[in-house]
């Protein structure tokens, strides 16, 4: 992935030792090991969310798309049929 956007931050010395020996712990740039870590925190936090929320909607039994066909008097009118069959 190509990066076009650049982004400045003042960080106190502690945090950027902290940040740096972090990355270092990871085998990465100190850019690599921020970007890998807003991916996870914020942007796949969205996703995580978004999952939940359909989950959620699926267990609570409300719909915002319509419900199946509802196959009961078909099933119903099959049984007779197969009654009679036999």
């Amino acid at each position: 992935m190509k990066y076009t956007k650049r982004a400045q931050v003042l960080l106190t010395p502690k945090q950027y030792n902290t940040l740096l020996a972090h990355a270092k712990e990871e085998h990465l740039s100190l850019g690599e090991f921020l970007r890998d870590w807003i991916e996870r925190e914020f942007i796949s936090q969205k996703e995580k969310e978004q999952r939940r929320s359909a989950v959620q909607e699926l267990l609570s039994g409300k719909f915002s798309t319509p419900q199946p066909f509802d196959h009961t008097p078909w099933k119903q009118e099959y049984e007779k049929i197969k009654g009679h069959i036999h």
